[in-house]
């Protein structure tokens, strides 16, 4: 059985953040040019203190939403939401990006995940993340983490189909800011 509160969570703050990262970002990937800090060397590239604080907001997050109890099986349950958050988040971001959308999601042209294999179009990584999910819900015997992941590829799907309307409002947006100073609702 779902627990909803937490899949919930994840869906809307992973999708928020995306939202953020594609207005820092913009068509540069991996906080190429924001300045923050190279810290980290993994996967083949490095994680920015950007990338850290990210990771630390949404663990602290997803721990409050879990009510974590401090016991193991709490803990591998709110990683799966924390590595589910990452996948999403990571995801959402080339669908609903302008500059790169779902159908630049390629290896040859998202160089920061370039370096992994590539599997029916798909990084590498987000198969481990599903896989490593699994094993968590099995380890743990928490089905609600299969559910999650269902009901995420489900809204993944759904942004696919909504995303045109998002790249819409981006370039108005971004239009009308370029020929003013800002914006007046």
């Amino acid at each position: 059985m779902l627990n909803p509160e937490n899949l919930y969570f994840v869906l809307i703050s992973s999708f928020i953040y995306s939202l953020i990262e594609i207005e820092l970002e913009g068509k540069n990937g991996w906080m190429t040019r924001i300045p923050t800090a190279n810290v980290v060397y993994f996967g083949g590239k490095y994680l920015t203190l950007y990338h850290i604080y990210m990771i630390l907001i949404i663990i602290t997050g997803v721990c409050f939403q879990n009510r974590m109890e401090f016991t193991f099986k709490s803990f591998l349950h709110s990683a799966s939401y924390v590595f589910l958050f990452l996948l999403l988040e990571d995801v959402l971001w080339f669908i609903f990006n302008p500059y790169f959308t779902i159908k630049k999601y390629k290896k040859d042209i998202v160089w920061w995940h370039s370096k992994q294999p590539w599997i029916y179009g798909i990084p590498f990584h987000n198969y481990l993340t599903i896989t490593l999910n699994c094993i968590i819900s099995y380890i743990t015997g928490i089905s609600d983490i299969i559910y999650s992941i269902i009901y995420s590829i489900i809204f993944l799907g759904f942004s696919v189909l909504l995303s045109p309307l998002y790249h819409e409002f981006y370039r108005y947006v971004h239009n009308t800011r370029s020929k003013k100073s800002g914006m007046v609702i």
